[in-house]
């Protein structure tokens, strides 16, 4: 899992296929080893904020929880309950 991308895991999504679905809408998936962790590429015109929108759109309301690593810049990011619901450095 070399190189450059973002990796994307999750938990809690309402479902399973349809967070699926939304990141291939964002970026192209190179590589998912298990149901709830994903390595993309972000397609053209496609950003950080899509990324994220659509993550959180796909996740439980109150148990549901994120995180992105850019592997070229090497900052992560985590989402849920421990960050209050909001997007913070991790």
């Amino acid at each position: 899992m070399s190189g450059d991308g973002i990796l994307v895991t999750y938990d809690n999504p309402i479902s399973y296929p349809q967070i699926i679905a939304s990141l291939k809408r964002v970026g192209r998936i190179k590589y998912a080893p298990t149901r709830t962790t994903v390595l993309l590429r972000l397609r053209d015109g496609k950003n950080y904020r899509d990324l994220r929108r659509a993550v959180v759109s796909n996740l439980h309301p109150t148990w549901g929880n994120a995180t992105y690593a850019n592997l070229e810049s090497q900052k992560a990011f985590a989402y849920g309950r421990m960050t209050k619901f909001k997007w913070r450095k991790g």
